[in-house]
């Protein structure tokens, strides 16, 4: 969990700009990404410190699952799990270096961050298993929180399975030590 809320405060630490820094994307690699924002991130406003994220499965769809196994998906989907990172100063003065980190099977349909707001759509071929997955994200972002909606679309074996996710980040404090 430390690397997916790493990544996802990177990149909206990237997005903590002001509007001039907008960043506007389409058929981008994850590299690419990275690039584009890496002039920005001289400028981001992001607070090092001790950061709590909580992330909740609003809710889980796969079709011809039966009904008692959708209902215990289902009550697992309303419960929240909460994390603590440690933003350090070097990660919050080098954003762009987490953002980077890829496998090489992820691109940016679209990639599009400035003004305390993001929207992405990204889409990976699966490395270990045959399929693909598409991350639709958006959500609003200021210098100490954030908060993103995601949905998480899922291709295999010509299933697809879809997750709705939301998640709430901020900054709670100096790292512990």
């Amino acid at each position: 969990m430390r690397t997916a809320s790493s990544a996802l405060i990177a990149l909206l630490a990237l997005a903590a700009c002001g509007e001039s820094d907008e960043v506007k994307l389409e058929n981008a690699s994850v590299a690419d990404v990275a690039e584009a924002t890496k002039d920005k991130a001289t400028t981001v406003k992001l607070k090092p410190g001790q950061w709590r994220t909580t992330a909740e499965l609003v809710s889980i769809d796969v079709p011809g699952l039966p009904k008692e196994v959708a209902d215990q998906i289902g009550q697992s989907a309303a419960k929240s799990s909460t994390t603590e990172d440690c933003v350090t100063q070097e990660e919050a003065d080098k954003p762009q270096e987490m953002l980077a980190r890829d496998n090489g099977e992820c691109r940016y349909d679209r990639f599009q961050m400035g003004g305390g707001k993001i929207d992405a759509v990204m889409r990976c071929k699966g490395t270990e298993q045959p399929g693909e997955m598409q991350i639709s994200m958006s959500g609003n972002y200021q210098p100490e929180r954030y908060d993103v909606a995601a949905e998480m679309v899922m291709t295999q074996q010509g299933k697809t399975i879809t997750m709705r996710l939301k998640s709430r980040s901020e900054r709670i404090g100096e790292c512990k030590a």
